[in-house]
């Protein structure tokens, strides 16, 4: 039996930009719970505070606050990187209660300079969480330094059972009950790795894309990059400007046939699929006396991250259905790709990948809020998770790796949290239509471009009008204003 919602106790692992969604939205909508988000990193030193202790004040960015988007400059364990924009224009990143960029007839101040760039750098989206944080006061829910280390269920009998967290403290190991779990860790800390390549045999040096920073770095060398998803093209780019020579190996490029020459724009080629790396040569798929090139010095493997969740284990009482395996990209069982589908008092925030990921979290956060022990049927959700771990993601075919994906697939989901948090009308539908034209758009802006060539897209600045249902694109090459 659930917990009575307006004095309900939860637990958010994590405050980055979904555990600081879930904070904001379950403090909204229970005055009376009591709520901590158990952060792992260091927070605000005493002076970072206001005068009664209370705030954060002298820095427009907070420390311990926004997950990936805190850059911590040469780390070697986080994906944040020195020069990194993003590929989304604010414009639909923010969240729906805190307006981002350049937007007309908003009853609420946009956050951000007017005229600034659309696709921002990784200190202003850092910047934007902050000033998320200190507008709802999420402070007083913040505990740093906190590492969890085990999530428990307590009665294995009970769909929506009380949830016990154990954490570290500086040290100390504390515990607690709570009648929500909310995790929101985020997957972007643990790489995968390339189990199809053995690396071993090459002499030259290895890096995954987590431990990148500094393209200067890459001065004078020849230098592979394995992966031309958005951070393989984003880091071929960046490091072709001081490198003497980029290869960007990407797995959608057909093989080369006999005599075939891959593309090349200035010094970037994209080759097809590394298939072997030996010593001094690295060999792609395909027949071509250009699958095999002898001067490559350097790789850089962008091919991802996994999920993990390194405090749930055996003594987390989820039963055998539980599944997290490293390579898979696959959680389940899960409900809404959200709920346990059996304990539905334990959550996951930002599964789903290639989304708008602040408004993801915010509808996600509000469908946890609303949902609170109600839900389908305990077969139900069982079934519609079991499907949803089979189907390998909305693709035909599916893949078990995108499990998980929504991309163009994003706009239902969100129609269902929205209905489930029972906030879907006409101005939801307007939200969510605006955000898809503009980012359909943008991804047409950026098609066609040769991967790891110039991001000309990023100079795009937009400004949306969801009053009179319209937007529009500027940039030095382009003028386009679009109504629905």
């Amino acid at each position: 039996m659930a917990t009575s919602p307006q004095n309900i106790n939860v637990a958010i692992i994590g405050a980055g930009a979904s555990g600081l969604a879930a904070a904001r939205v379950l403090s909204r909508t229970f005055e009376n719970a009591k709520i901590k988000v158990l952060e792992k990193q260091p927070g605000p030193s005493i002076s970072e505070h206001d005068d009664d202790g209370d705030d954060f004040c002298s820095s427009d960015t907070i420390p311990g606050v926004g997950g990936v988007w805190h850059h911590i400059p040469d780390s070697k364990d986080r994906p944040m990187y020195k020069n990194l924009r993003t590929n989304l224009p604010r414009e639909i990143m923010g969240y729906r209660e805190k307006p981002w960029g350049r937007w007309e007839n908003t009853k609420k101040i946009p956050f951000g300079a007017k005229d600034g760039a659309s696709f921002v750098t990784h200190r202003e989206v850092h910047s934007y969480l902050s000033d998320y944080t200190r507008e709802f006061n999420l402070s007083q829910f913040m505990h740093f330094n906190c590492e969890v280390t085990q999530v428990k269920i307590l009665d294995e009998h009970e769909e929506w059972s009380k949830i016990n967290v154990t954490w570290t403290d500086e040290g100390q190991q504390l515990e607690e009950t709570f009648d929500m779990v909310c995790v929101c860790n985020g997957h972007y800390f643990v790489p995968v790795r390339m189990s199809s390549i053995d690396f071993k045999p090459f002499s030259g040096k290895v890096i995954h894309a987590i431990e990148y920073d500094d393209p200067i770095s890459f001065a004078g060398r020849n230098v592979l990059c394995i992966g031309a998803r958005a951070s393989g093209t984003d880091l071929a780019r960046e490091i072709s400007m001081h490198a003497n020579k980029v290869y960007l190996s990407d797995s959608t490029c057909p093989p080369l046939l006999v005599d075939e020459k891959p593309k090349s724009l200035g010094n970037v080629t994209l080759v097809p699929r590394t298939v072997r790396v030996d010593v001094s040569s690295v060999q792609f798929a395909g027949d071509s006396e250009a699958c095999i090139v002898e001067d490559i010095d350097t790789i850089v493997v962008c091919t991802g991250y996994d999920y993990d969740f390194p405090f749930i284990n055996e003594k987390s009482n989820l039963g055998s259905s539980w599944r997290c395996v490293a390579g898979e990209r696959r959680v389940a069982p899960l409900y809404g790709q959200l709920w346990h589908a059996r304990y539905p008092s334990l959550s996951f925030l930002g599964l789903p990948h290639s989304v708008l990921p602040f408004p993801f979290f915010e509808l996600q956060a509000e469908a946890i809020a609303s949902q609170y022990g109600l839900l389908p049927t305990l077969e139900d959700r069982l079934r519609f998770a079991k499907d949803d771990a089979e189907s390998g993601g909305p693709k035909d075919p599916g893949r078990l790796q995108d499990t998980h994906y929504l991309g163009n697939f994003q706009w239902d989901y969100y129609r269902k949290m929205s209905k489930l948090a029972g906030n879907y009308n006409e101005a939801m539908e307007i939200f969510i239509s605006q955000s898809k034209a503009i980012y359909d758009h943008s991804n047409m802006d950026r098609k066609g471009a040769f991967p790891g060539g110039p991001d000309e897209y990023r100079q795009t600045m937009y400004t949306r009008d969801d009053v009179n249902v319209k937007f529009e694109a500027k940039s030095d090459m382009l003028e386009a204003c679009v109504e629905a």
